[in-house]
């Protein structure tokens, strides 16, 4: 018996110091600065102890305090049989940036692996994650069929094309593991064992999608007959029947294996994290998603319901950053509903190859409320992010505690994303013109979605843009909203289904649910008059390619056209008609995307104002075309910018009397500011403005 209680004190005492250390990592999790660590060929087989040493201190003296890994063994699956090799690199990795103080996180992808064609035509791997072959002779044969891993044949684990019936052969040239494959999940988790044992923080499995053509995967035994377990029905058989099957997308079946794919990956999250808590083990979870609300992929990914997010980090990539921004900032405001639901960090991935995209990446960050998180692949800018390190910690509550000043939302919903068949072309038209439109108008807005119809209440207006999949509950919820006081613009086709029952609902269903009393807080709006051109991102072949296309889509880019602009500013000004007093920031900016956002503390009568200058991006450049050459603009000014800005509820009592503004380049200045009890007067010196000016109020 004595044993017992020795057991379980220890138990109970391993479990506190465990929670102790979660409490902490959440407590810093604001003030965490990201860089990549990179383990290539070299890393793997020539770097000595002094190498790690000399990387880890390098990176600690530049600011950062967590690094993620990054290595161009990447596709983890490729390497199942060099798997020990890979984690004792990452050992002495660990053991030298504990040294000085930083937490590591290993990133890869959980499930890829190069098909034996790809490794065999060397261009094709080195155009994707892997170069320096030479390390690998053997890879080509570990990768062809008669392989096995822990007794179990590598080609049984691998997602299947409905369409052949044969492996899943992925964009990224690759096979791709299954995640309903129980001999995967078991092999996977053992490696992953053998991880957290070396003494990482963190882990993060990236690719977890059905990373087929369209909805061609997964059609292996294991999905088969997992989706007949839950949903008692059976897929198609391979070849003519599952085309069929996947032309339809709004079939009772499709739909209903939509959904399975969506909650397969989301029991892979909940599976990885249940184990490593299972051997005691508490990771840190950074996570990311490239596409969310811009475009919905057919991959089932799962980013705004992942059981663990501690740092939530969109990933601004596949596009020019000079002219993709607008699609980026979109993405960057989803991110930060999900960090304002789960009160975690938002980040900006961005991969920069000049100091003035950094300097414009850096801006494009701070001004939407993100830590930057840059990832130039150049030494040289990554210490040039020192400068951005100092000023952040030099106004860190600024920006990086504070809240959206901002009384407008969109109404998302990431399961409905995921089932509608018309997302594409209709929700996200609305979303994403609408979003740019307030955006490059300076009309601030955020996302919110019905899991957290709590948070309504701090709204004015909450635009709901076609989204078609809702529960009951959600129709009700809104609907008091509108009842309550809010305004409630409803584009037509929202609601029209169940997701809970994935039937479709009757006009007349939905107008029962949403139980209006106040039809005059109910607009009623075509989708034409809140949609119209927007911003993709803008796609070249490589770094000369002056014809870029749209990333998602086989269409030419272009910039928006004055009609468009002009669309632009009908839906903004309507939108800003419904607030009660008008837009939250007004300004007669003196170039377009000239961007402006407002924050407030909600402990201490506090509130920040930050100038992102993007103006000229969407221009046209000297020579023809688009590129990745062109430069930034960052046109100077001078003269004062008048900005009315209104106080947030909490604080509209309060008389703010000083303002001081602050850059990169000027340490501190003053700002003329004038309190009108709602809303604030400043006249801000333009003269200081290259990329990036914040303003804080007291």
């Amino acid at each position: 018996m004595k044993v017992n209680i020795r057991i379980l004190s220890l138990f109970f005492i391993f479990m506190f110091k465990r929670f102790i250390y979660g409490v902490i990592m959440n407590k810093d999790a604001f003030k965490a600065s990201w860089r990549f660590i990179r383990y290539d060929g070299y890393e793997i087989f020539d770097a000595d102890a002094e190498y790690w040493e000399r990387t880890a201190k390098e990176i600690a003296d530049a600011g950062f305090t967590h690094v993620m890994t990054f290595s161009n063994t990447h596709f983890r699956w490729s390497f199942y049989k060099q798997w020990p090799l890979l984690t004792d690199v990452l050992r002495k990795l660990t053991a030298a940036c504990h040294k000085y103080g930083l937490k590591v996180v290993e990133h890869h992808s959980a499930n890829l692996l190069y098909t034996p064609a790809a490794i065999a035509d060397e261009i094709q791997v080195d155009a994707n994650r892997l170069k320096d072959l030479k390390y690998w002779p053997q890879m080509q044969a570990d990768a062809e069929p008669g392989n096995t891993v822990d007794g179990v044949d590598l080609y049984s684990m691998f997602q299947v094309d409905g369409r052949t019936g044969k492996p899943q052969v992925t964009l990224y040239d690759a096979y791709i593991m299954c995640h309903n494959n129980e001999d995967y999940l078991r092999i996977y988790q053992e490696y992953l064992a053998t991880l957290y044992a070396v003494g990482i923080d963190g882990i993060v499995t990236d690719d977890v999608q059905f990373l087929a053509d369209g909805y061609a995967a997964c059609a292996c035994p294991s999905c088969r007959a997992k989706f007949f377990k839950e949903y008692g029905e059976e897929l198609p058989p391979n070849g003519e029947d599952w085309e069929n099957f996947i032309a339809d997308e709004t079939s009772d079946l499709f739909i209903k294996w939509k959904k399975f794919r969506y909650e397969s990956v989301g029991n892979f999250h909940k599976t990885i994290k249940a184990g490593y808590e299972k051997l005691g083990y508490q990771m840190l979870r950074p996570n990311f998603a490239a596409t969310c609300v811009s475009w919905r992929s057919p991959w089932g990914g799962w980013f705004d319901e992942l059981p663990a997010l501690d740092w939530a980090f969109i990933e601004h990539c596949c596009g020019v950053i000079r002219y993709s921004w607008p699609e980026f900032l979109v993405e960057s405001v989803h991110c930060n509903m999900m960090a304002r639901q789960r009160n975690i960090p938002a980040m900006s991935l961005y991969y920069p190859d000049r100091a003035d995209v950094q300097e414009l990446c850096w801006a494009l960050s701070l001004y939407i409320g993100h830590r930057y998180f840059g990832d130039p692949r150049s030494e040289v800018l990554y210490q040039g992010q020192a400068e951005f390190h100092k000023f952040e910690e030099a106004h860190f509550n600024s920006l990086f505690k504070m809240r959206s000043n901002c009384r407008i939302a969109l109404l998302d919903s990431a399961l409905g994303r995921e089932l509608d068949a018309d997302y594409n072309t209709a929700t996200r038209r609305v979303l994403c013109s609408l979003s740019q439109a307030m955006l490059r108008n300076n009309l601030p807005f955020t996302m919110t979605n019905a899991e957290h119809a709590a948070e309504f209440k701090d709204f004015a207006v909450i635009i709901v843009p076609g989204v078609s999949f809702l529960r009951d509950a959600d129709l009700k919820a809104l609907g008091d909203f509108a009842n309550n006081g809010g305004t409630l613009v409803w584009l037509s086709g929202s609601g029209s289904w169940n997701t809970d029952t994935l039937q479709k609902r009757s006009e007349s269903a939905i107008a029962a649910l949403l139980n209006i009393t106040v039809p005059e807080n109910f607009k009623a709006v075509k989708v034409d008059d809140l949609s119209g051109g927007y911003i993709k991102r803008c796609a070249v072949k490589d770094a000369d390619d002056r014809e870029p296309y749209d990333c998602a889509e086989p269409t030419k880019w272009r910039p928006l056209n004055n009609d468009e602009l002009t669309q632009y500013r009908k839906m903004t000004s309507f939108i800003a008609s419904l607030l009660p007093g008008g837009a939250d920031i007004k300004a007669e900016v003196p170039h377009k995307d000239l961007l402006i956002s407002s924050f407030y503390a909600e402990d201490a009568p506090k509130m920040s104002i930050r100038l992102c200058n993007a103006c000229g991006t969407q221009d046209a450049p000297e020579l023809p075309g688009f590129g990745q050459q062109d430069p930034i603009p960052f046109p100077q000014f001078s003269g004062h910018l008048k900005l009315q800005i209104r106080k947030p509820d909490l604080w509209k009592n309060v008389r703010f009397t000083t303002a001081i503004g602050s850059t990169l380049q000027q340490t501190s200045f003053a700002v003329a500011i004038v309190d009108h009890g709602e809303y604030i007067m400043l006249e801000c010196p333009l003269e200081h403005l290259h990329e990036f000016m914040l303003i804080e109020l007291a």
